[in-house]
């Protein structure tokens, strides 16, 4: 197994009001120079821009975003900057803007396959997690549930042999209305699963 080497990395923002600081990241840029690899991947979500800055030129935004992979890949397409050295055209791309378009700051880690760490660094700061589903039905239900179930058994038992009248029918036939209501108030309420905000 190659020994970990040791990496340079900055998260693309776009912040459509400069002034407010609000930010949405789009993108990672990352720099290794032992294995001679700098590459930058954007993705822009469109949906949480423009709930952010419902005004924002998106067209412009992603004109600029664009730039991103060319600098990193290099070559004539980048235009003078796509000439220089890896680690100049990084630095490059990580310099401090005031525009609508800024990285932060740089971080360092290790890493064995830079392309795969660029990877993971795009579902941990850029990518959003699925929304957490909760339903209603939860440890303390099962627990009361269990419960009652067993309290249920104990009492009909007790008044079957105990009365072995009518009164035991009625206490069954009430015991067995309130499990039916309990379990079918259960499945109605899980019909709701709870999404954090």
């Amino acid at each position: 197994m190659p020994a970990p080497s040791s990496f340079d990395y900055a998260i693309v923002r776009v912040v459509p009001r400069v002034e407010r600081g609000e930010f949405i990241n789009v993108g990672a840029i990352l720099f290794c120079r032992t294995r001679r690899f700098l590459a930058a991947r954007i993705e822009l979500d469109t949906a949480r821009l423009y709930a952010l800055a419902p005004d924002v030129d998106l067209a412009e935004v992603e004109r600029h975003l664009a730039l991103f992979p060319l600098v990193a890949e290099g070559g004539e397409s980048a235009g003078p900057i796509g000439k220089l050295p890896l680690a100049e055209r990084f630095h490059w791309l990580v310099a401090p803007r005031s525009t609508i378009i800024q990285c932060s700051p740089v971080h360092a880690g290790l890493c064995v396959d830079p392309d795969e760490a660029l990877e993971q660094l795009m579902e941990t700061m850029v990518h959003l997690s699925p929304p957490v589903v909760r339903n209603r039905v939860g440890a303390g239900f099962m627990v009361s549930a269990i419960t009652l179930i067993v309290l249920s058994v104990l009492a009909l038992v007790w008044a079957w042999y105990r009365f072995q009248t009518p009164f035991g029918a009625i206490v069954l036939i009430l015991t067995l209305s309130f499990l039916l209501g309990a379990v079918l108030w259960q499945l109605w309420m899980s019909r709701s699963p709870e999404r954090p905000l």
